[in-house]
């Protein structure tokens, strides 16, 4: 299988003898002496999310044509994703509230559609927030979040976002209303301080800080 990274750089992978996780944790590592962060791999035409790369990791790459690699500074990744999710949030929240208002008219297969982009939109939040302090250094296990370190948090969101996800995907309007209103919007002004200290903290070390 052919690596290409950034269009340019290409290497054959080893056709046996090793598994995609050991490709990937070479990337990982030679990006890094570059200074550059892994912000995409597309195999065969496929993007591939975080799932798929575990689902895929024991595999061995002889079996593929084409990894395409995409990288970037990590500041301007971190800086991109930041304003990216900013935006997110607000629509998180807006999400959130139409969900409820669906809910209180009685509509409940919208309720339920906006339900499920609730879910989305909490795992696209929390995938983006903890890549960010990842690539910029930050200790989420010193990071206050809500009375608890960011750490714990991320575990106990995660939990509640499968538990959420079940019951949406059940069609149990009751019980994701109830996760949605006590586990999840419940938690936005704690993640919303989570999303600001990652962006001071980003800013400080960058040397952007005011």
């Amino acid at each position: 299988m052919e690596v290409v990274v950034d269009g340019s750089q290409g290497f054959m992978a080893p056709e046996s003898g090793s598994t995609f996780r050991d490709l990937f944790e070479s990337l990982q590592r030679s990006t890094r002496t570059r200074r550059r962060a892994v912000v995409a791999l597309v195999l065969d035409g496929e993007t591939l999310s975080s799932d798929r790369q575990k689902e895929i990791s024991e595999l061995s790459p002889g079996g593929f044509g084409l990894l395409e690699v995409r990288t970037m500074d990590p500041f301007e990744f971190s800086v991109n994703t930041l304003s990216g999710l900013q935006g997110h949030f607000r629509n998180l929240e807006r999400s959130h509230e139409d969900a409820m208002a669906f809910v209180g008219t009685s509509e409940y297969s919208k309720a339920l559609e906006k339900l499920d982009g609730c879910g989305t939109g909490w795992d696209i939040l929390l995938r983006g927030i903890h890549d960010v302090g990842t690539l910029s250094g930050l200790d989420f296990a010193k990071l206050e979040a809500g009375g608890q370190p960011a750490e714990s948090r991320f575990r106990s969101m995660r939990d509640s976002i499968r538990r959420f996800t079940a019951a949406v995907d059940f069609k149990d309007l009751l019980r994701a209303t109830e996760l949605a209103q006590n586990e999840l919007r419940a938690l936005l002004p704690v993640w919303r301080g989570v999303l600001e200290d990652v962006g001071r903290h980003v800013a400080r070390v960058s040397g952007t800080a005011p």
